[in-house]
């Protein structure tokens, strides 16, 4: 502190191979990281490992200046027992004003692209601004909070997802998309969970999700396709011999012109009231809790064909009167339950109404 300030500091460089490194709660093993204090007084810290790769630049007064972090590839193991730092998580409210972009951001084995945010420090912990997400399949944005109340830690999460192919979209959150073709989809998620945003998961995860997809197909595919991941994509697995009198309208798939449905999220489960596929056929509508964590279904599926569909069982003239109305023909509804694992789901009709029979409700 006493050298003549007209001195330029003295360069410093620090190397470090690290077992492991811990960085805003996030334990990242084995971590090379070399550090320089560069020309404005400031440090820049350049990291890599197999989890991690680019730098940070850290200022000389973090009170008016951002740290900056810039990487290749940023690697979350959400299902690694040593991920989650042990020690309590740092208060969010010290952290200083943070920007944070990477090329590739890989969530467990899930590569989302590119993931950028401002992190900005507030009273009650820190606000999370400008999020975005760009992957081959879709493009997010979003906000989020990380707040420390009382002890506690929360963090909560709204998002909006657009993607102009469901199937891509779908293999690149880690599911199976073979059993569905295109389809525009928008998803909006508002979802908040206990502790740091790196304790995050599906089974502390609680919120409200709404699922709209439009122009796409439902492809028929083999029974025990994996990653039917709300029952809807598990229709086109239904044995023919279950479709009964309407089988042969769905030998090709089923193409849809809408399908939407809204998702109460809460300890490891999906649960819907509301979820439809509406086609030229028939329309599906679907009730019940998809196991998000232990992947296994309990629902209802009711199929209403359309009166066109209907039209050898039914008279002309009465098919005609209807359907200058455009309504589904509930005299010929279909009702299934599905039950069992996402692998291998059991298929059930419990009810098939005919032209005569009155329903008991």
């Amino acid at each position: 502190p006493d050298a003549d300030a007209s001195r330029p500091e003295p360069p410093l460089e620090v190397s470090i191979d690290a077992g492991s490194m811990t960085a805003l709660g996030v334990l990242f093993p084995q971590t090379r990281m070399r550090a320089a204090r560069d020309a404005e007084g400031g440090w820049r810290v350049d990291l890599d490992s197999a989890r991690v790769q680019g730098s940070v630049r850290f200022p000389r007064d973090l009170g008016t200046e951002p740290v900056i972090a810039d990487f290749e590839r940023f690697v979350f193991e959400t299902d690694s027992a040593d991920t989650r730092n042990e020690s309590p998580a740092l208060d969010p409210r010290t952290v200083p004003v943070l920007s944070f972009s990477t090329r590739q951001f890989v969530l467990g084995d899930r590569d989302l692209g590119q993931v950028g945010f401002t992190a900005v420090p507030s009273e009650h912990g820190l606000d999370i601004t400008e999020l975005q997400v760009r992957a081959d399949s879709f493009q997010g944005d979003g906000t989020g909070s990380w707040t420390l109340a009382g002890g506690e830690h929360a963090t909560e999460l709204a998002l909006r997802v657009h993607g102009d192919d469901l199937r891509r979209m779908l293999e690149t959150a880690g599911f199976d998309g073979r059993a569905v073709a295109g389809g525009t989809t928008d998803i909006t998620l508002r979802g908040s969970w206990p502790g740091a945003p790196p304790d995050f998961g599906l089974d502390r995860l609680a919120g409200v999700m709404h699922f709209l997809s439009t122009e796409g197909r439902l492809t028929q595919v083999e029974p025990g396709l994996t990653g039917h991941v709300f029952g809807l994509l598990t229709i086109t697995s239904l044995p023919r011999r279950l479709l009964l009198d309407f089988g042969d309208l769905f030998r090709e798939g089923i193409g849809y012109d809408r399908m939407e449905g809204s998702f109460a999220i809460e300890n490891g489960n999906a649960y819907t009231d509301d979820l439809f596929v509406e086609s030229d056929p028939a329309r599906f509508e679907v009730v019940g809790r998809t196991g998000l964590v232990r992947r296994d279904y309990d629902q209802i599926v009711t199929i209403t064909p359309k009166v066109s569909a209907s039209l050898p069982l039914v008279p002309i003239w009465l098919a005609q009167k209807i359907l200058d109305r455009n309504l589904f023909d509930k005299a010929f509804a279909y009702q299934y339950t599905i039950a069992g694992t996402w692998d291998e789901p059991q298929m059930e009709l419990v009810r098939a109404e005919r032209p005569g029979e009155r329903s008991s409700n």
